[in-house]
């Protein structure tokens, strides 16, 4: 179990596509995000068994927790706008 708590951010272009999401669909797409990325998002180390997702206007959370402490953060923030 890791000591500190990782906190790891995803900028998402289409962050609307996640807003009227469950939380079941927005675990999804964590796992989608973890499984297409080259380098490994949440260390292997780092084991959860149950997970709450918070929303905030430019921001969806995913807590990672392992008998109710949380040990991990994974968030999809919004992508600011290109010009």
């Amino acid at each position: 179990m890791a000591k500190g708590k990782l906190h790891v951010t995803v900028t998402m272009v289409d962050f609307d596509s996640l807003v009227g999401k469950t939380a079941p669909q927005i675990y999804h797409e964590f796992e989608i995000t973890c499984r297409l990325s080259k380098k490994r998002i949440i260390p292997a180390r780092v084991k959860w068994n149950s997970y709450r997702v918070t929303r905030e206007p430019d921001r969806i959370t995913i807590h990672l927790a392992w008998d109710e402490q949380d040990i991990a953060f994974f968030s999809f923030a919004r992508c600011l706008p290109f010009r």
